[in-house]
């Protein structure tokens, strides 16, 4: 039972290695994943930016209204 483990244990390990590799090669830094960058960060930054510094605690507040009553 314990070179059962171990066996198991090492396959484990191997499969994870290779997924690792495989997202380095494969999904890391190409085109895709500039773009899904781009989109996550970009409007955070225009938001940011345009935002009126008065008013931030109530758009900040009806956000979160918003996000708790959709999760409903």
């Amino acid at each position: 039972m314990d070179d059962a483990v171990k066996e198991l244990l090492f396959y484990q390990q191997e499969y994870s290695n290779l997924a690792i590799e495989n997202w380095l090669e494969h999904s890391l830094f190409t085109w895709g994943w500039w773009f899904l960058v781009f989109i996550f960060v970009v409007p955070w930054m225009i938001f940011v930016k345009l935002l009126d510094r008065e008013h931030t605690l109530k758009v900040w507040s009806f956000g979160l209204i918003v996000i708790i009553y959709s999760l409903y």
